[in-house]
């Protein structure tokens, strides 16, 4: 399975969580002053996800079987407005989540989870003149490749 099936695989998952909100298969950023996400910077209630690969590492069992370990960032946020208790909210989102893939072993036939997810950061962030919730979710997967 290739990078960009097992992140189209991750995306997939994620769609499917009730209440999610919108999903990207990629961080969507620009270089522009100001400007740091180009998705939804105003009063939106609606959560955005993004999902990049942070590392990999290959190793080889023998000759026939390749191990790939992944690290894959899942970056949620979310507009923060405390009249509404937004963290709740998106705290809610967050364990719905690391929930969903907690009791996912696999993602197909050769990319399995190594560990739980672990919530790495949640935390207010600035994007220009928007404040919103931010969270980031580490993902450990094994992809073995059999030659």
């Amino acid at each position: 399975m290739s990078y960009s099936a097992i992140r189209d695989q991750i995306e997939t998952e994620l769609k499917s969580i009730t209440g999610i909100g919108n999903v990207h298969d990629y961080e969507r950023l620009q270089n522009v002053e100001k400007t740091v996400v180009t998705f939804k910077k105003s009063g939106a209630v609606c959560a955005e996800w993004t999902i990049t690969r942070q590392s990999t590492i290959e190793s080889t069992e023998d000759y026939r079987i390749i191990e790939r370990s992944h690290v894959f960032i899942i970056r949620g946020y979310y507009p923060l407005n405390d009249k509404n208790a937004t963290e709740k909210t998106f705290q809610d989102l967050v364990e719905d989540v690391m929930a969903h893939f907690r009791y996912l072993d696999t993602l197909s036939d050769t990319v399995f989870t190594q560990k739980p997810l672990e919530l790495v950061v949640f935390e207010p962030r600035a994007f220009g003149n928007t404040l919103v919730h931010y969270a980031e979710i580490k993902l450990d997967l094994l992809e073995k490749i059999v030659l």
